[in-house]
């Protein structure tokens, strides 16, 4: 699945290694494998290198994206945070963790996406949040 088409964001700011399973509309899941060149890691932190959690955040919003930009009405949208809750962080993620990640849409409302989020590392849960987008139509 091509990730430039679905998911807006470019390298440095790409989270998204991979796109493994995609229903436009519905849910997806998705791989980050976190490599140690990154530049990230040199600053969060120099002795003891951790993914930071809000680029967990960032990840699984960028995968939302790949849900929403699926369909063909939205092609050319983007989404926008809007609003998250139930958010709780489990473990940490270091370099040379592969993590999943999975969006699962659970209500859409006119330009307005709720979604549940999370991210896994080795099946289990490091991070997972409800999550609120708005789904803003490109101004090109």
């Amino acid at each position: 699945m091509n990730l430039e088409t679905l998911i807006p964001q470019r390298e440095p700011f790409l989270f998204v290694d991979e796109i493994i399973q995609l229903e436009p509309g519905l849910r997806a899941l998705g791989k980050k494998e976190l490599r140690k060149d990154e530049g990230y890691f040199k600053g969060h932190f120099p002795d003891k290198p951790v993914f930071p959690g809000v680029l967990m955040i960032e990840a699984a919003g960028q995968l939302a994206n790949a849900v929403v930009r699926a369909l063909p009405e939205y092609g050319d949208s983007y989404l926008y945070y809007s609003k998250m809750s139930k958010v709780k962080f489990m473990k940490e993620a270091v370099p040379g963790d592969v993590l999943e990640l999975e969006v699962q849409v659970t209500e859409t409302f006119e330009d307005v996406i709720f979604c549940k989020v999370f991210v896994r590392k080795e099946s289990e849960e490091a991070f997972r949040a409800d999550v609120v987008f708005n789904i803003v139509q490109s101004s090109k």
